[in-house]
Formats: structure tokens, sequence, C-alpha cells
């Protein structure tokens, strides 16, 4: 009997030695990839937050020279009106040649969409526009340029955001990563082989979303 109980012992203890060392091999390896892992996601975070401020900086840019186009359509603007004023009065008192030196020095926007609008005898036809300023032919190339930068404005600042959070994104993926490690790291420090288990188990389940998730992320 005691010789029997002897094996018995003896091969419950080879049997908690092998449990013990695949919880050690187990834990290594999940140790190692969830260190790669850890690695891998502050690179890609840090990447991001880089794309973050170089879509921000564009965005800035291209907001400042808008504002400086537009600022110059706009002085541009009131210059039109004040020639375009000036022709009307000279037409109006019947000084032709003023009228005639006026509309040869009018800027080629002003000067397109005027003679466009003559064209339309506005004086006898109601249904013309009061201005040749309210012609398709009034273009300002100044403001066509701000406002596409504006557009880009916008367009970049999207990226900007979408870029600050797939950096937060990954920022999480790493404090995931560093709680795997925690519990692997754990595991097998127990006397309880159950405990090691659970958390070799809890420390496996979490590696599997965590690298779910990252799987779904766009790196660059």
């Amino acid at each position: 009997m005691k010789q029997k109980a002897a094996a018995s012992s003896s091969g419950n203890q080879q049997e908690n030695k092998n449990v013990v060392r695949w919880i050690e091999i187990l834990s290594a390896i999940i140790l190692s990839l969830a260190t790669i892992g850890t690695a891998w996601s502050a690179y890609q975070s840090t990447r991001w937050s880089g794309q973050k401020v170089r879509y921000a900086s564009n965005a800035d840019s291209a907001n400042l020279l808008a504002a400086t186009l537009g600022n110059r359509a706009m002085l541009a603007d009131s210059r039109n009106v004040d020639l375009f004023a000036e022709w009307s009065s000279a037409v109006i008192l019947g000084n032709q040649e003023l009228a005639d030196y006026l509309l040869e020095r009018f800027p080629n926007e002003l000067a397109v969409a005027t003679q466009a609008w003559i064209a339309l005898d506005p004086m006898n036809d109601p249904s013309a526009p009061l201005s040749p300023f309210d012609m398709p032919e009034y273009r300002l190339e100044d403001l066509d340029e701000s406002e596409q930068l504006l557009v880009q404005v916008e367009e970049e600042r999207a990226k900007s955001s979408a870029a600050s959070q797939t950096a937060d994104r990954y920022v999480l993926l790493t404090v995931i990563f560093a709680s795997v490690l925690f519990f692997a790291g754990i595991s097998g420090k127990f006397k309880s082989q159950i405990i090691d288990l659970c958390m070799l188990a809890l420390a496996f389940l979490m590696f599997l979303g965590v690298i779910a998730a990252l799987i779904s992320y766009p790196v660059i």
C-alpha cells in the first residue's frame, strides 16, 4: 500500500510539474507576443499623432492663405464697384469719352461682365440683372481660390480629427497589451494551479481581443 501511495504521489508531482511547465511556456509566449504588440501600438500611436499635427498644420496654412485671398478679393470687388459707379455716372451724364476711357481700364473680370451685361440691354429689359456684379461672368480668381482653400481646410481638419482618433485607439491598445503582460506575468506565481490557469486564460482572451482590434486599425 505504501508503495502504491508513493507511486501515486510521485505521479501527481510529475503531473503538477508538467502543468507548471506548460503554464510557464504559454506565459512566455503570450508575454513575448504582447511585448511586440505593445511596441507596435506605441509606434503607431506616435506616427498617427504626427499625422494629426501635419494635417492640422496644413489646415492652418490653407486657412491663412484663404483669408489673405479673401481679403484681396474684397478689395478688388470694392475697387470694381467704384469704377463701375464712375462709369455709370459718365454714361448717365452723356460723357461718352470718359465712359469709354473708364471702360477700357476696367479689370478683366469687370470688363467681361460689363460687356455681357450691356449685351442684355438692361435699360430696356427688366429681367436683366441689376448690375454686372450679378452676372455669372463676374468672377474673382482670388475669391474662387479662397473658396477652394476653405474646402481644403475642412478636408485637412477632418483628416486631422480621424488621425487623432486612430492615435487614441492605439494608445488604448497599448494599455490593454500592458494588462495582458500583467496577467500573463503573474500566472504561475500562485500556489493554486487553478488561479494560475485562470490568469493565463484571462491574458490569452484579452490578447485575442486586442489582436482582433489591432488587425482592423489602419497603419502607416
